[in-house]
This record gives structure tokens, sequence and C-alpha cells, in this order.
């Protein structure tokens, strides 16, 4: 079965969102995550597009995604 949480404590803290920066702690778990998306309706994420190998996407897009795989 597919874990569909992980516990991470970010060593490495983003500072890309400074609107909002709690944002950036999401980026900052994502990353050491390392996730392959980041699913958001946070236009502050949303804007980034990507945080280094992680997509920053909205749920429609995510759907769209796994309809093409």
């Amino acid at each position: 079965m597919t874990a569909l949480a992980e516990w991470v404590a970010p060593k490495k803290h983003h500072q890309l969102v400074e609107e909002d920066p709690s944002d950036n702690l999401v980026l900052d778990c994502a990353v050491e995550a390392e996730a392959d998306y980041l699913v958001t309706g946070d236009s502050h994420l949303l804007r980034l597009q990507k945080c280094g190998k992680v997509r920053i996407v909205t749920p429609r897009d995510l759907l769209e995604v796994l309809q093409r795989q």
C-alpha cells in the first residue's frame, strides 16, 4: 500500500513567497518530501509553478495529468 502522508522536518527553508510567509513552510515540506506535485488553490504558490523538482498545480491540473497517464 502507498502511504497517503509522510511526516517531514524540512532542512531547507525557502523565502520565495513574501506576501504570505507561511506558504514558504508548505514549499519546504513538499521539497523535503521529494513530492512530485504540490496541489493547491493558493495564488501565491501557483504563481511559482515549480520549486526545485516539485510542480505546483491546481487540483484540475493534476486531474488532467493523471488522465493522460
